[in-house]
């Protein structure tokens, strides 16, 4: 009689202890691990998906050969390449990649029709630039495949493409240049750095680079850098270039 009461309130203490052994599980979500948080109902989940899957559209370049811009915008999963050709248009989709595309600016002569755009891959931000061809509909990747590129800007004649990457050694974001007319993945070096720098802007005569040195949220730091004499010059105080960083995102 003692025995099965016993077992009784074994019996008894489980019953209570599923939902927090449940409630308790922990899961691994991608990068993301669940410790104590029960699972979203699915009904909660789809009613969110009403106010979160909204739809915007970014400006990227104006096209230099006519009428028209580039934007970027969801209709699937990801962000695409879009061309508008003028106000009230409809968006034409040039891109149909399964990862997103956030960023991309035309060649800027008429001897190629075509634009330079970045993307990753599974959201890992190793950042890749690609030269798309508005005459095959193709793609070319222009860089190795595995560093972190951003900031990517055609010179004003076009040869060149200047872009930070991190290839040197996986965490300074140096100051590259890369051709179109040359091997996919081969760059050179115009300035070595430590930390994070992006080119804001090529001077006319593609000379000379704007360069911002991102330290901080609160901390950047404005420089000219001269290509041929290899001279690098602070431009202004760290107090007034703390309002500049709106102007120029980091991606």
């Amino acid at each position: 009689m003692f025995y099965s009461y016993k077992i009784s309130i074994f019996f008894l203490i489980c019953l209570f202890m599923l939902p927090v052994i449940a409630f308790s599980q922990i899961r691994e979500l991608g990068n993301l691990l669940s410790d104590g948080i029960p699972d979203i109902p699915s009904r909660i989940i789809e009613r969110m998906n009403q106010y979160q899957n909204i739809r915007s559209a970014s400006f990227l370049d104006w096209n230099p050969y006519g009428p028209g811009m580039l934007i970027t915008t969801r209709f699937g999963e990801t962000n695409q390449i879009h061309f508008v050709e003028f106000p009230g248009a409809s968006r034409q989709q040039i891109t149909f990649f399964h990862e997103p595309v956030s960023s991309a600016q035309y060649y800027p002569k008429k001897d190629r029709n075509g634009f330079l755009f970045s993307m990753d891959t599974g959201g890992g931000e190793f950042y890749q630039l690609f030269y798309f061809d508005l005459q095959t509909g193709k793609k070319l990747l222009l860089t190795d495949g595995k560093s972190r590129n951003t900031a990517a800007r055609f010179s004003h004649d076009g040869k060149g493409i200047i872009f930070s990457s991190n290839l040197r050694n996986g965490k300074d974001m140096d100051i590259r240049l890369l051709s179109l007319d040359k091997t996919p993945g081969i760059s050179e070096i115009l300035l070595e750095t430590k930390g994070l720098w992006q080119t804001i802007d090529i001077s006319q005569d593609n000379s000379k680079l704007l360069l911002i040195q991102y330290v901080s949220i609160n901390e950047s730091y404005l420089y000219w850098y001269d290509i041929p004499e290899k001279k690098l010059t602070s431009l202004a105080s760290q107090t007034s270039q703390k309002n500049f960083l709106w102007q120029q995102p980091l991606e």
